[in-house]
């Protein structure tokens, strides 16, 4: 056993970082009788042995639940059961003891699995509590056993006549318990696979201390190459404020940006903006390079995407962000954003970034849609622009706010007349700068005249022109 632990998964194999070892016990249990105490007869004793082997081979040991699910190909004997015929054989809810011998499926032969899989649930650790470990589908290659699945009768069964492309198969379903093992210095790498929220609160943990930082940090940097390739660290939503917390902790700007770079953009919503700002103000300007991966599309997906509340967003980043007098302490963290005031570099890189997939965004709708779909798609167009306005308004930024308003007149052909009407009224109302929210809101609705006024003095058809030449804008 000593030397599976040790030994290098196979590269065609390998889907965690670490060796781990699933061995199924003889008998089927529910969650409600699984328990060291409970296991029966030949599970007791096999239990205790894996349990010494633990301990003399200092490896982790759980007991869990394995809900196994087989498909098999098959024949039933039984008249009438033709074409697209469908039963469910039996069934077993009760918290009792399971049923390990039925003639129920008497008819049916099994003749090749065609389709299998192991999910590890109700998981506890080896004192019997429970360890608070997720649901685990686990890889093939690291599940063993003496009898095997198929001399069970299964506590469900159902089968699925033929269908013209598919059928005459059995799903079997069994409660198999299971003991599950891996070294206990590769604790973090099976968590990594297993329960990667947990895995990055247990590191938090220790790096909220100092005298085991360091390990906090070379546990990392061991972790990194199977973090990045892995989507974990993608899936984790409710765990970014952890990892946010985490890399302030960890002190080091490169393996901070290491850590983040593989998250997605899910990570940027307001309620993470506390944690962010603390990382800007810490480590400076190259979260926009970090930001730059989160929101990048993926390879399969050329448009880039719309921040998705991005006026709550700064608006939580102003709120959150340093006094200007703190500010100037911290040189790199800002810079002169075009009008002349002194902003934050990211929001402003936030702001010119959606102002840039906004302006493609609604170009592509106008060049690709039909006219009525134009009209249809004007609300959710108005919103995405009053929006991006907002976040000018709350964070001070002149620059952007002008280029917005350039952008709407310059690509005129984008936008319905009632786009901009209901833009410059949005302006109108807002409290910033009062002059100038007044002025720009003049500036667009001089410009609609315009385009009103040219269309007025053109002059009339002629009787029986009724040709279109252009999409009306």
């Amino acid at each position: 056993m000593g030397s599976y632990f040790t030994a290098s998964p196979k590269k065609e194999e390998r889907r965690g970082g670490v060796n781990k070892l699933v061995y199924l016990l003889d008998y089927q249990y529910t969650p409600k009788g699984l328990s060291w105490k409970a296991l029966k007869e030949i599970d007791r004793l096999r239990a205790s042995s894996l349990s010494e082997a633990a301990t003399i081979l200092d490896l982790e040991i759980y007991l869990a639940l394995a809900d196994i699910r087989e498909m098999w190909d098959c024949e039933i004997d039984e008249p009438g059961r033709g074409y697209g015929s469908r039963r469910r054989y039996w069934e077993y809810y009760d918290d009792e003891e399971l049923e390990e011998d039925s003639d129920d499926e008497a008819d049916v032969e099994l003749l090749e699995l065609i389709d299998d899989s192991t999910i590890i649930k109700h998981w506890r650790d080896a004192a019997g509590k429970p360890a608070g470990l997720p649901e685990w589908s686990v890889y093939g290659r690291e599940i063993c056993w003496t009898k095997a699945t198929d001399e069970f009768s299964p506590f469900e069964s159902e089968y699925e006549g033929f269908m013209g492309n598919w059928g005459n198969t059995m799903e079997r379903w069994y409660h198999r318990a299971a003991i599950i093992l891996w070294r206990r210095e590769d604790r973090y790498a099976a968590l990594l696979e297993i329960a990667p929220e947990t895995m990055i609160r247990e590191l938090l943990r220790m790096a909220e201390k100092k005298k085991t930082l360091q390990q906090a940090r070379e546990i990392t940097r061991h972790l990194l190459p199977d973090w990045s390739s892995s989507n974990h660290s993608r899936t984790v939503s409710s765990s970014f404020s952890p990892i946010l917390r985490f890399a302030l902790r960890l002190d080091e700007p490169d393996l901070t940006r290491e850590l983040l770079y593989p998250l997605s953009s899910a990570i940027l919503c307001p309620k993470n903006v506390p944690a962010m700002v603390r990382l800007q103000t810490a480590y400076g300007s190259p979260l926009i390079d970090v930001m730059q991966r989160w929101l990048a599309p993926p390879a399969y997906e050329r448009r880039k995407i719309p921040i998705d509340k991005l006026a709550q967003i700064i608006k939580r980043w102003v709120t959150h962000t340093p006094a200007k007098a703190e500010l100037s302490s911290l040189p790199a963290q800002t810079k002169l954003i075009p009008g002349g005031c002194k902003e934050d570099e990211l929001t402003h890189w936030l702001m010119a970034r959606q102002l840039g997939v906004l302006r493609q965004k609604h170009h592509d709708q106008a060049q690709s849609g039909s006219p009525v779909n134009h009209l249809n798609n004007a609300s959710t167009r108005i919103a995405e622009i009053t929006e991006l306005l907002s976040a000018a308004f709350l964070s001070s930024d002149d620059g952007i706010f002008h280029e917005t308003i350039d952008h709407l007149i310059s690509d005129e052909k984008d936008y319905l007349i009632f786009d901009l009407i209901e833009i410059s009224r949005f302006i109108k109302q807002q409290s910033y700068k009062r002059e100038v929210t007044e002025a720009q809101s003049s500036r667009l609705l001089d410009f609609v005249r315009g385009k009103v006024t040219r269309a007025l003095d053109s002059p009339p058809r002629k009787a029986g022109d009724w040709s279109i030449t252009e999409a009306v804008s």
